[in-house]
């Protein structure tokens, strides 16, 4: 998950402090895959936590 967290930060990044940036459309169906899979792990977690 930390690797997600990561790539994810280092994406925006570049998009921020880059003059112009594209991300192909596969890595943007990667990183939403990522981003879907997160959240279902921390909705998991919460779950657990507060039963």
């Amino acid at each position: 998950m930390s690797d997600t967290i990561n790539n994810l930060f280092d994406i925006r990044l570049d998009s921020d402090y880059k003059d112009f940036y594209i991300l192909p459309k596969q890595d943007v169906r990667d990183q939403l895959a990522n981003a879907e899979k997160f959240i279902e792990e921390v909705e998991k977690f919460l779950k657990e936590k507060y039963k």
